[in-house]
């Protein structure tokens, strides 16, 4: 609070007074200020939203005086979720569609995201479907600031790092067809299983693989770097094992991908007590079973 936090810097080729410029918030804003001579602007109180608009004017001192105006965008993100690659050809053309920015940016999905949009839109921009377009020419690696507002007024930050990619010639590979895990019933949920790995020979975000689930109505989750967890209630005496698939997909340009077959058994547990069916048990007895004589024979020898 109350520091420089960015400068607005306007250029008039006039000369003398035509030539002096001052700067201007169009309407007063309790957040921020602006130096009226060097441009400089200052963060005077933190936003209550994560993103806040405002309009900067330059005006000149002639007569009549004319002016220019910015927008700028102030953002308090609440959380920073790291770093996010994207891989993209040096020859990709302008248009071209990359993809969802989830697939790339996976943190924070749960989340109401009211809108997305990058700090500098020169090279790539996010179009209404939450697709990632091409919008220049790359002759070397790009980082720029991924910015999602929240529904709840929030917003959160990814670095992007666009990276020119030197071809993507090798798909991913699981040396094993299927593979095997257990688990026991009681397992809660957060608890690691294992780990897929599969393999790719290309450098760079060509060869650096995700990993995904290829289906929804399993108990489990599988990490971005393919460490599978439980993600729901597990009991052996309802199902026993689950067959799904699992996909390895790298960064490249195009992606490239691969599949394997994992197989989960339930190890059991004794979590169930014995159950006595009858909910009460009613018998009846007789005086006649417990009084009477009780008496044994036995053979007597005869006489010789």
């Amino acid at each position: 609070v109350n520091q420089t936090f960015g400068k607005v810097l306007a250029r008039d080729a006039d000369e003398d007074k035509n030539g002096v410029v001052h700067y201007r918030l169009q309407r007063d804003m309790r957040y921020i200020s602006i130096d009226i001579v060097t441009g400089e602007m200052k963060l005077l109180a933190l936003p209550e939203k994560g993103v806040v608009m405002a309009t900067i004017s330059a005006q000149d001192n002639g007569v009549p005086a004319m002016r220019s105006s910015v927008p700028v965008i102030i953002v308090s993100a609440s959380e920073d979720y790291g770093i996010c690659d994207i891989a993209v050809n040096k020859d990709t053309p302008k248009g071209t569609i990359l993809g969802r920015i989830e697939v790339y940016c996976d943190h924070g999905r749960e989340k109401e995201v009211t809108r997305r949009f990058l700090s500098d839109e020169t090279f790539l921009t996010i179009n209404s479907d939450g697709d990632l377009v091409v919008t220049g020419d790359f002759s070397k690696n790009v980082e720029v600031e991924l910015i999602s507002e929240l529904k709840n007024g929030e917003a959160t930050r990814h670095h992007v790092r666009v990276e020119l990619s030197h071809g993507n010639l090798s798909p991913p590979h699981f040396e094993e067809r299927i593979l095997y895990f257990t688990i026991a019933e009681d397992a809660e949920r957060g608890d690691m299983m294992g780990a897929v790995n599969a393999k790719d020979t290309d450098a760079g975000l060509a060869g650096k693989l995700r990993y995904c689930i290829e289906s929804h109505d399993v108990p489990f989750q599988m990490l971005s770097n393919g460490t599978l967890v439980v993600s729901g209630r597990l009991d052996y005496e309802h199902q026993r094992r689950y067959v799904f698939n699992v996909t390895a997909t790298d960064q490249g340009q195009p992606a490239l991908n691969a599949t394997t077959q994992v197989v989960v058994d339930l190890l059991d547990v004794n979590d169930n007590p014995p159950i006595i069916e009858d909910a009460e048990l009613v018998y009846a007895v007789s005086y006649s079973d417990f009084f009477g004589c009780a008496f044994a024979l036995s053979p007597v020898p005869s006489e010789a």
